[in-house]
C-alpha cells in the first residue's frame, strides 16, 4: 500500500509576516508623520512666541497712547519735545519709550529689543482749513521689535525714521502689526 503524503494547505487568513515593501512603506509613514508632527510643534512654538511679543508691543503702544492723550494739544503741536515727530514731508518718528525722549533700543524701555515710534501730523483736511493753527492732530504710535532674526514693522533698521524703501505702502506712517492712530481735537 502506498502512502500518500498530504500537504497541509494554508488558509488565506494565516499569518505570513511582512514583506520588505510593506516594512519600508510602514517605516516611511512613521518617519514622515513624526517629522510632520515635530515641524508643526516647532511652528506653533514660534507662533506662540510671536503672539506673546505682539501682545507685549500692543500693551506698550496702548500705554504710550494713553500718556500722549493726556498731553495738552498745544504741547503736542508746539513743544520741542515732539518736534521730531512733526517733521514735514515724510514724517519721521521720534523713538520714545514710556517716558519722552527714551533713546532707541533702550534695553530698559517698554520693548527690550525694539522701540516705539511716535508720529504727529495735521490731517490733510485740517491743513487746508487751518494751515497755521491746527484744530485736529493725528497721533500715530507704532512698535518695532525683532522676532527671532527678523524685524517686525516698517522701520527695519530700528532708527525711528522712515528711511528710503522702508515705507512699503507709501502712507508716510511707520506701520507695524502693533500700531494705533488717534485723532484728537483742540478744545475750545
Amino acid at each position: 500500500m502506498a502512502t500518500r503524503m498530504v500537504r497541509a494547505r494554508r488558509s488565506p487568513t494565516s499569518r505570513r509576516g511582512l514583506t520588505i515593501v510593506e516594512a519600508v512603506v510602514g517605516a516611511a509613514l512613521l518617519i514622515g508623520g513624526s517629522a510632520g508632527f515635530l515641524l508643526s510643534l516647532h511652528a506653533s512654538s514660534r507662533l506662540a512666541d510671536y503672539l506673546s511679543q505682539l501682545q507685549f508691543a500692543l500693551n506698550a503702544v496702548d500705554s504710550k497712547l494713553q500718556e500722549l492723550s493726556t498731553t495738552p494739544f498745544d504741547t503736542l503741536w508746539t513743544s520741542a519735545q515732539f518736534a521730531a515727530a512733526r517733521r514735514p514731508g515724510l514724517p519721521t518718528g521720534q523713538c520714545m519709550g514710556l517716558l519722552a525722549n527714551t533713546p532707541c533700543n533702550d534695553p530698559n524701555g517698554p520693548l527690550p529689543d525694539g522701540n516705539l515710534i511716535v508720529q504727529i501730523r495735521q490731517p490733510l483736511i485740517d491743513q487746508q482749513l487751518n494751515p497755521i493753527n491746527p484744530s485736529l492732530l493725528e497721533i500715530h504710535v507704532a512698535a518695532r521689535w525683532r522676532a527671532v532674526t527678523r524685524p517686525i514693522g516698517e522701520d527695519v533698521n530700528g532708527n525711528g525714521q522712515l528711511d528710503p524703501g522702508e515705507d512699503v505702502n507709501g502712507n508716510g506712517w511707520v506701520d507695524s502689526p502693533a500700531m494705533v492712530t488717534l485723532v484728537i481735537g483742540r478744545r475750545s
